[in-house]
């Protein structure tokens, strides 16, 4: 997938020679975007020591984002995301382990609501630029159900709204009110789930759900 990416990027800078912009006239944008989220440091973890291990796996993540130009290349907006990211059950249980009858879970999901200030280069036909963001997000854990020929592993799905922040930088091409462009960047937040063990005692865990996230989108700038 990050193969494409980079030959779309390619395509892109190819085309802005000859692409014709009146974007100076322009000072609000909608945005579409859609890309993978790669899990890192905590939320990729598969070890078995940790209290509860999240085994997230890379995901789709679907950004919707406005921005309004608030100053000379500066641009304030806000942007509303969802993420996904499955549980690896083959690391949780390997496939051909004759102790486990049937797994199933269901993903981690995060959706955001964030601020942004976003900041742009001009080049010939197109910009570069560099993007913050803050806001919060509603995390969801995933759930687990693992039959085995000694019972049932079982852990249900926790919900907690926490803090979120994100930086990204990329670069689009102008096609006079269109864009199309590439986009990569972080993603993070960190909720408080409750997880339940074996023998019934609960306990509450932080898990820091980070993402490097890499993606293209298309633009509408009036």
């Amino acid at each position: 997938m990050k193969t494409t990416f980079l030959y779309l990027l390619l395509f892109f800078i190819v085309f802005k020679a000859t692409a014709q912009s009146d974007s100076s006239a322009h000072t609000s944008q909608i945005r579409v975007y859609f890309g993978g989220a790669f899990p890192k440091g905590d939320f990729q973890s598969s070890d078995f020591e940790d209290t509860y291990t999240p085994f997230a796996m890379s995901g789709p993540l679907m950004q919707v984002s406005y921005a309004k130009a608030i100053g000379r290349n500066l641009y304030g907006g806000a942007t509303l995301g969802l993420r996904i990211n499955a549980m690896d059950l083959d690391k949780f249980a390997e496939e051909n382990d004759e102790l486990v009858l049937s797994k199933k879970s269901r993903p981690w999901q995060s959706v955001f609501t964030l601020a942004d200030a976003e900041y742009r280069f001009n080049l010939t036909d197109g910009y570069f630029f560099v993007k913050g963001s803050a806001g919060a997000a509603l995390n969801r854990s995933a759930s687990l159900h693992v039959e085995t020929t000694y019972g049932t592993i079982a852990q249900a799905a926790d919900k907690n709204t926490a803090f979120a922040y994100g930086a990204s930088t990329g670069l689009f091409a102008n096609f006079d009110k269109f864009e199309l462009g590439f986009e990569t960047g972080i993603l993070s937040t960190r909720p408080e789930f409750k997880f339940t063990d074996a023998q019934g005692r609960s306990t509450n865990y932080k898990l820091s759900m980070t993402t490097i996230n890499l993606g293209i989108f298309g633009a509408f700038s009036f």
